[in-house]
């Protein structure tokens, strides 16, 4: 049940003296400046008005989860920061007696509240950022910059040999709990030889050729033989959980590409996660990692404000991006952009006509080859495109400072949102 604020104990009670903060503190400044009512009366709707225990209040876990992005804190480190950091307490307006009580906030409720409201609740706090950005005049100017990065999930790097290996070991675990579920006698595995294998291969520094492609084959025959030894215990067992079902059928489409790839065919929409199967190998070509795996955001650039466009766990390329980019740009501020500029992965002479017809006056897209299109030669190009290179220092910060490095969520696209939220809050508040 929703939680009224109203009802909540605030940062000077209960004090026997009034503590001053500094009101030019980052902490202060967004306490002072966010639209709580709105914000909150937003979130109301992912809770049941009338039923139910009243949980924490809603606006601790929302200050809680603002600054554990902008400051690059854990869950558990920002519940800790809650009860000694007095800015946090001013920013979430609980009072430190509160604030110190045993059990006040768990490290667990901010990943049940994240889950609860989703990214449909982060974008109402979304929306409250860019009314801020916009009211301090850090949105202005009418040119559109473009460009897009890869935000890398938090997952091992994958090879054919690991990823049969961790197939394989979670089919033998399945095995063992459907047979203790059954109450009847353990099928041969092989188990032992199959690790025994796979031990064989990763003792050397340097693998070899063959001995990669035998490795691969030999597991590929073992998760084969687990593989239908689960598929027959799972129909004795009445009700297999959701989640189990659905790593088996994720198991079984990356055998079925490992089987692809064995034979040298080339394979489309490569898993390379269990857990992630949605995940794709990004080539960007990029020092140090030439291959990345994560979504690709696509970022446009207003002012000093950045919004997101686009996300994709499909490596498409950037070329058909800009058109979309020039109507996410009328939508959300009601009319087209005169000027865009963006990198020569934007370029396509399709794309420069029709931004044109959109109402772009302005173009500086890097071309490709050796020839050049006419507003190269322009005035205003170059100009454009030192202004284009602002989008690069911006990104190099959201994975040095935001988050953009590592995803650390399930749900990538709140880990994305959120790390935008933080950085353009900075920005607002500046």
């Amino acid at each position: 049940m929703f939680n009224g604020e109203n009802l909540q104990r605030s940062f000077q009670d209960g004090l026997w003296m009034e503590i001053e903060v500094d009101k030019n503190h980052l902490l202060a400044k967004i306490a002072d400046n966010f639209d709580w009512d709105k914000v909150l009366s937003g979130l109301k709707s992912f809770y049941c008005h009338n039923n139910g225990r009243p949980t924490i209040s809603t606006r601790v876990k929302v200050g809680i989860l603002i600054a554990k992005h902008l400051y690059k804190w854990s869950d558990k480190i920002a519940v800790q920061q809650l009860k000694e950091n007095l800015y946090l307490q001013y920013l979430c307006d609980i009072s430190p007696i509160l604030a110190n009580k045993k059990n006040v906030l768990n490290d667990s409720t901010m990943t049940y509240f994240r889950k609860q409201i989703g990214e449909e609740g982060i974008q109402i706090i979304e929306k409250e950022v860019e009314r801020l950005l916009s009211k301090n005049g850090k949105t202005r100017g009418n040119t559109l910059i473009v460009d897009s990065t890869i935000v890398p999930d938090n997952i091992e790097y994958p090879t054919d040999v690991h990823l049969l290996e961790k197939a394989r070991r979670k089919l033998v675990k399945f095995v063992d709990e459907f047979c203790e579920k059954l109450k009847q006698q353990k099928p041969r595995t092989y188990r032992k030889v199959a690790r025994k294998a796979f031990l064989n291969f990763i003792k050397f520094r340097k693998k070899g050729t063959k001995l990669r492609i035998k490795t691969q084959k030999k597991l590929i025959r073992f998760v084969h033989r687990n593989l239908n030894q689960v598929k027959e215990l799972a129909q004795k067992i009445q009700k297999v959980p959701s989640k189990v079902q659905k790593e088996i059928e994720v198991i079984a489409h990356i055998l079925e590409q490992q089987k692809q790839v064995a034979k040298k065919q080339q394979v489309k929409h490569r898993i390379v996660s269990i857990h992630r199967p949605q995940i794709r190998p990004m080539v960007k070509g990029k020092f140090p990692n030439k291959v990345e795996f994560g979504p690709k955001v696509n970022l446009v650039k207003k002012g000093k404000g950045l919004f997101l466009q686009e996300i994709d766990n499909e490596n498409l390329s950037d070329t058909g991006l800009m058109p979309k980019t020039v109507d996410f740009w009328e939508e959300k501020f009601g009319k087209p952009p005169t000027a865009a500029a963006g990198d020569r992965g934007y370029f396509s002479a399709k794309n420069v006509k029709e931004i044109e017809e959109k109402g772009v006056k302005k173009i500086a897209i890097a071309p490709k080859g050796k020839s050049k299109p006419y507003y190269t030669k322009e005035g205003y190009y170059k100009k454009l495109c030192r202004e284009r290179n602002s989008i690069e220092a911006d990104i190099s910060l959201l994975k040095r400072k935001y988050g953009f490095d590592r995803n650390r969520y399930k749900e990538e696209t709140i880990w994305i949102r959120m790390g935008l939220i933080a950085r353009n809050l900075k920005v607002a508040m500046s």
